[in-house]
């Protein structure tokens, strides 16, 4: 609702990055489940997989906002709406404390894997 009275691209990023956040918390949840099933008959390897495909589907659904963010700020550079600012400010410190709470409360053990691997490519 922010996003569109302000008419602002950058609180919409920030609200993707919301959105990731709460499938991160989301996907953090689904670690401490599968950690705690033990592996069955039918499950051999145990529900591990579960956290994979929540992974997948959270870093798939932060790359097709990324893509509409690039859209929209194409658009925007070549017809530029009015942005209104009354209240970009108070959106933008909610979207940050839970940016922050999520970053430095949490430890989410499959998106950790993901960023020790892109660190290991990175440096080769």
């Amino acid at each position: 609702m922010w996003c569109s009275s302000t008419n602002s691209i950058a609180l919409t990023a920030y609200t993707y990055l919301t959105i990731f956040d709460l499938f991160s918390l989301m996907t953090c949840l689904i670690s401490y489940w599968v950690m705690v099933r033990k592996p069955s008959p039918v499950y051999s390897f145990g529900f591990e997989r579960l956290e994979v495909l929540a992974v997948f589907a959270s870093t798939v659904l932060a790359q097709l906002g990324a893509l509409f963010i690039l859209k929209e700020s194409v658009e925007r550079f070549l017809e530029q709406p009015e942005i209104h600012t009354g209240r970009l400010l108070v959106g933008t410190f909610v979207a940050l404390t839970f940016n922050l709470f999520t970053m430095l409360s949490i430890r989410n053990k499959p998106f950790a894997y993901v960023s020790e691997g892109m660190f290991f490519i990175c440096q080769n």
